[in-house]
């Protein structure tokens, strides 16, 4: 039906195996899909890859930004910043200075509306972004004052950054490997890099909504805006695949973050949140690593 697999784009075995068919009309018209699995490194991606044209359509578009959980527009123009998304900046650059990235020039890849940029900001780091989106990136030098470029990272220059964070972006880019090596490039030798993305056996974000569908009987058509999945081995075996030297790899919980929401959900949440770290099936992972010396 869709031809051979495709090699892992993580670890590059060719023993992939077919998890999951579904149908998406996120490009247009409804066409098929498959969740592809490797065994070797637990990575999961999806089969065909959509074209360059389509992913830049996508995150282009409006429609993207009023499916995804991203800050509001205020009545003033500005961007809302949720409470819960504060906190797992904050969170995150707790962890990365802990682990001794502590300032330098960051670049944010993928900087969205800029919360991420604001708080390393305030941390000592010099910050710039970049942002596919032209309207978001004209928000973000306008409204927040801060550098925010529209080019690939291909174009960033070699060894020009200290740090590159890359919050909710690897599940989003076709080979994340090459994406990797090309953040490798961009960064000085000894640089940190810390990613942040979905867990492929999250309860909260991935198991119990599946089966909340299935007890529904819900065949809603899939938004297709990831396309990969990562383990926590998965996740690992990217950073070394792709130059790096792993520091550390742990599960955040997104729920954890939104102790505003109204009760009972808040209830609800915040225990299938305890538990999914329990288990080891956190919502997200993040991931730290450093170019070799």
């Amino acid at each position: 039906m869709l031809g051979m697999p495709p090699i892992c784009p993580v670890c590059g075995s060719s023993d992939t195996v077919v998890s999951r068919r579904f149908i998406s009309d996120t490009f247009g018209e409804p066409r098929e899909f498959e969740h592809l699995a490797c065994p070797a490194c637990t990575h999961i991606f999806v089969h065909p890859t959509p074209s360059p044209a389509d992913l830049a359509g996508l995150y282009a578009s409006p429609r993207y930004y009023l499916l995804t959980d991203t800050e509001r527009a205020l009545p003033d123009g500005t961007r809302d910043r949720p409470r819960w998304k504060v906190r797992q900046a904050e969170g995150i650059l707790a962890l990365m200075q802990k682990a001794g990235c502590r300032g330098g020039r960051l670049l944010d890849v993928g900087c969205g509306w800029g919360l991420f940029m604001e708080r390393a900001a305030a941390r000592g780091f010099s910050v710039a972004g970049l942002e596919p989106s032209h309207n978001v990136a004209e928000y973000v030098r306008t409204r927040l004052g801060l550098a925010v470029a529209e080019h690939g990272i291909e174009e960033a220059g070699e060894g020009s950054s200290d740090v590159i964070t890359m919050l909710d972006v690897l599940e989003h880019v076709p080979d994340p490997k090459a994406f990797l090596e090309l953040a490798r490039r961009a960064l000085k030798p000894g640089g940190w890099i810390c990613v942040n993305v979905p867990n492929s056996t999250g309860l909260t974000n991935y198991r119990v909504p599946r089966l909340l569908d299935k007890i529904r009987k819900r065949d809603n058509r899939v938004f297709l805006q990831h396309l990969s999945e990562f383990s926590r081995r998965s996740l690992l075996t990217l950073f070394r695949t792709a130059g790096f030297e792993p520091d550390s790899v742990r599960g955040d919980e997104q729920w954890r973050h939104r102790m505003d929401r109204p009760f009972p959900r808040n209830v609800v949440w915040m225990t299938l949140s305890g538990l999914g770290i329990a288990l080891g099936m956190p919502s997200s992972w993040v991931g730290l690593a450093r170019k070799p010396v």
